[in-house]
């Protein structure tokens, strides 16, 4: 038994070259793309942290971008006791949460719907009395009161923020 001799002819393998060239190349398009994409998604990245703090006889809570893009706050959660306090009510809530009188001075600022925008510090909770602002801290130190900050990149990628940790979110809601 004979087998025929195969014969190639030029065209087939210049068109069998082009197609498996093409092929590289649309693969190597496709992940430079990626990388691309992701690059751009992480020189935007904001991350938010909020910490207890204690300066000059007064006890505060900030808010900080320590990112590098803005953050868009979506919603903030403030809990006293497994109960969620709204923001108009979160002076008077802590005053009866440490046994404080209603003259007590307390500064409350919203960060819903706020960008905070890289190095950005805000206050959102102050109290002018160390004694009064120990009572918070503590409770903040045995979860008692919790606060939690959702916020967005500008392409959309979401985080909850819980102190200084924070969990990145399939979306916002």
């Amino acid at each position: 038994m004979r087998f025929p001799k195969l014969s190639f002819k030029p065209e087939i393998i210049i068109a069998v070259a082009s197609i498996i060239t093409s092929v590289c190349a649309l693969t190597i398009s496709v992940v430079q793309t990626q990388i691309m994409q992701n690059q751009q998604h992480s020189s935007v990245w904001p991350y938010l942290e909020w910490l207890p703090s204690f300066h000059n006889h007064a006890f505060y809570i900030a808010v900080e971008n320590k990112g590098i893009g803005p953050a868009i706050v979506k919603n903030v959660k403030i809990t006293i006791d497994n109960k969620e306090v709204e923001g108009d009510n979160m002076s008077m809530d802590l005053k009866k949460y440490i046994n404080a009188p209603d003259t007590l001075a307390t500064f409350y600022s919203t960060l819903n719907k706020r960008v905070i925008k890289p190095g950005e510090i805000i206050r959102i909770i102050e109290i002018p009395y160390l004694s009064q602002g120990k009572k918070i801290a503590e409770a903040l130190d045995k979860a008692a009161i919790r606060i939690e900050v959702t916020y967005q990149s500008i392409y959309g990628e979401c985080w909850i923020c819980r102190g200084t940790t924070i969990e990145k979110l399939k979306n916002c809601e």
